[in-house]
């Protein structure tokens, strides 16, 4: 039979045993842990970096898409009609006239062009304004999952140590409860014995014959 202390000290040994998976995995969780913490929350990804630079670029240039051909063609426009001018043969006075209208007609297609520049601008900028907002939030999503990880990582971490502090103890006290019913059996399997040899021979109830009226009385009835 198993004494006590011995099964104290077996039931202990297997528990501890048994929960040593869970320490390794303890100490894996806390290096990774400590990963998690170095590196921090995921960044912008290359997409939302290529999106938020664009937009941050337009945002930037007060200038129509294909701003320098436009103006190119307002110059050559300008030179052209000049050139017809001179071609014509006109006055001194009416070449003046000419190149009044001429530099009229550029300054308003130059206004007219730096316009449509400030009005993309300004749809560029609240482009960037959305934008801006999108990266916010998705790095508010990341470090919220971050912080979620580091959590979930520190709970289960925790669990796991106190499984394996707790083992020799709870191992202990089940080999205990081993012991003690086995010495229950085994002595309820030597001490018991049947009935009628607890009660002894001389112990059974003796009983009286049954009643006869013809048997002859045995008691002296004449004195």
């Amino acid at each position: 039979m198993i004494d006590p202390v011995t099964g104290m000290l077996v039931g202990g040994a297997l528990n501890t045993l048994g929960a040593t998976p869970g320490l390794i995995n303890a100490i894996q969780q806390s290096k990774e842990r400590k990963r998690l913490l170095a590196e921090g929350p995921e960044g912008l990804n290359q997409y939302e970096q290529a999106q938020l630079g664009g937009a941050q670029l337009r945002a930037a240039n007060s200038q129509v898409a294909g701003y320098g051909q436009e103006l190119e063609n307002i110059n050559q426009q300008q030179a052209n009609m000049l050139g017809e001018a001179k071609r014509a043969g006109v006055s001194s006075s009416n070449m003046l006239n000419t190149l009044s209208r001429l530099n009229q007609q550029g300054q308003a297609a130059r206004r007219n062009l730096a316009i449509r520049g400030a009005q993309g601008q300004r749809a560029a900028q609240s482009e960037l304004g959305s934008v801006q907002g999108q990266m916010a939030a998705s790095l508010q999503n990341k470090k919220r999952y971050f912080e979620r990880n580091l959590s979930d990582l520190d709970t289960a971490r925790r669990q796991q140590i106190g499984q394996f502090a707790m083992a020799p103890f709870q191992g202990a006290m089940t080999g205990l409860r081993y012991t003690n019913v086995k010495a229950d059996s085994n002595n309820s399997n030597t001490n018991s014995l049947p009935l009628e040899f607890e009660k002894g021979v001389g112990d059974y109830p003796e009983y009286e014959a049954p009643y006869n009226p013809y048997q002859r009385s045995t008691y002296n009835t004449t004195g």
